[in-house]
């Protein structure tokens, strides 16, 4: 890895797999290696993608930069958030990404910020990210975290009702 270069990670999935959850998780447990915060953004790449210009300006009105000090121009936008990034430990999630084009422009170009996305897409073109694909569960698996949530030995695992946990 460039040890310039911040690192990026995309999880990525099929809907359910857990790539949300997995990603705040993720954020809570490193926090104390971004003491300048951390940043979530839904991109809604699933329904309606979030226009990357919109996302650059929550970005930055999350370092807590004056929305007048924000530059219209989108590219500009991107060369301050880079900017700002550069001196800062942040970490960026940005939730249910559709294409590695919507994200490309909130990316850091140098500094100890970290990005974590999540997608239903692999996102490989994504430059510079490591890939971190997550699967369904197995029968086996699923019967475990139904123990694990419900209490070993609660749920008769034959019910309609657990069967319907289990498929799902």
């Amino acid at each position: 890895r460039d040890p310039v270069r911040p690192p990026i990670a995309v999880i990525s999935g099929a809907p359910g797999t857990g790539k949300t959850s997995l990603a705040v998780r993720l954020g809570h447990l490193v926090r104390e290696y971004f003491p300048d915060g951390q940043i979530y953004l839904d991109m809604h790449g699933a329904t309606q993608p979030r226009d990357p210009a919109a996302a650059l300006t929550d970005l930055l009105l999350s370092l807590n930069l004056p929305d007048y000090a924000i530059p219209t121009d989108p590219e500009r936008r991107s060369a301050m958030l880079r900017s700002e990034l550069a001196s800062r430990r942040v970490l960026i999630i940005l939730d249910d990404v559709a294409t590695a084009s919507q994200v490309t422009p909130l990316m850091p170009g140098t500094g100890a910020s970290a990005v974590v996305v999540t997608s239903r897409n692999r996102l490989m073109d994504l430059a510079g990210a490591d890939s971190m694909p997550l699967d369904t569960f197995d029968d086996a698996e699923a019967a475990a975290l139904l123990d694990l949530v419900a209490g070993a030995g609660r749920v008769d695992r034959t019910s309609p009702a657990a069967e319907e946990i289990l498929a799902a």
